[in-house]
């Protein structure tokens, strides 16, 4: 299968948290989509890899027509 791991920087006060998801799709992939639920009322920004906030649902969303691993980041 797939792995996905989410790292955080140490949050301080304040101060903008970078919020790292690795992400190694399983043998096979020909598209995959991740999505991740940060707090409720945090600001998210610096989405990478166009990606995009979805205020509806409150997740930050990527899609890739690929199999390639990536390092995704967004910041609260």
């Amino acid at each position: 299968g797939g792995i996905a791991i989410r790292r955080l920087n140490g949050y301080i006060p304040g101060q903008l948290l970078t919020v790292t998801v690795s992400v190694t799709p399983p043998a096979g992939t020909i598209a995959y989509g991740i999505e991740e639920t940060p707090p409720t009322g945090w600001q998210v920004s610096q989405i990478s890899d166009g990606g995009e906030f979805d205020p509806a649902n409150g997740k930050v969303k990527w899609t890739f027509l690929d199999a390639t691993i990536r390092s995704l980041t967004y910041r609260l």
